[in-house]
């Protein structure tokens, strides 16, 4: 996304357009601070790149309750 971030496309241009599906993070970060502004923006997974064999497919399952997955930081 060109000139933003996902946290910034999150709050809160999404609920302004109306959206109310759950978004689950999809990052390179491997980091615990940005998984705490990720749920502080209403994010309910987050799930680091390395990791998409493992969690990608169960936070998206899981997105429709809460808590929904994070992905471990190593």
């Amino acid at each position: 996304m060109p000139g933003m971030s996902g946290l910034g496309s999150r709050q809160p241009r999404l609920r302004r357009a109306g959206s109310a599906v759950p978004i689950v993070f999809l990052t390179i970060h491997n980091d615990e601070e940005l998984v705490a502004a990720s749920q502080a923006a209403g994010g309910i997974g987050y799930v680091v790149k390395t990791l998409l064999p493992t969690d990608l497919v169960m936070a998206v399952q899981r997105s429709a309750r809460r808590p929904a997955l994070v992905s471990p930081m190593r």
